[in-house]
């Protein structure tokens, strides 16, 4: 393998506005990298108190290790596999995506308000990060 790296990253939560107020709990990442292909997984959570959402209709998990690779419509699929305590009445992230030429993930959530089972997709306003707010997160992209 000629090119083989492993490390850590310290994942954040922002916006598209006012970030959430950055008092974490627990910020931990790691990543591999073979080549062109990134496999991240981490955790996220925000302290107990003194934790207020942002103004922005978009909430990212930031600060991946590598910048996406910069291809039209290449999007990299990541998978949460827990989330608990955000302020929506949507529900939790369900998925998330790396947009290309982009070191973050795009929170998404199935629209199930009034318990109807939703095909919609919308992103994560930075108003339902709250305290104790958490994600874990992992998958695989490319990477230039």
């Amino acid at each position: 393998l000629d090119d083989y790296e492993e490390g850590t990253f310290t994942p954040t939560i922002t916006s598209s506005g006012t970030d959430p107020t950055q008092s974490y709990g627990t910020q931990v990442g790691h990543y591999v990298k073979i080549g062109n292909l990134v496999q991240v997984q981490g955790y996220i959570a925000m302290a107990g108190s003194g934790v207020s959402g942002g103004t922005g209709t978009d909430c990212f998990v930031d600060a991946l290790p590598f910048t996406s690779k910069n291809t039209t419509n290449q999007r990299g699929g990541m998978s949460i596999g827990y989330a608990a305590v955000w302020g929506t009445t949507k529900g939790v992230p369900t998925n998330c995506a790396i947009h290309p030429n982009q070191t973050r993930m795009y929170l998404k959530v199935q629209d199930n308000a009034s318990n109807i089972l939703s095909t919609s997709l919308t992103q994560v306003a930075a108003a339902d990060v709250t305290n104790n707010t958490s994600i874990v997160f992992g998958g695989t992209y490319h990477s230039e």
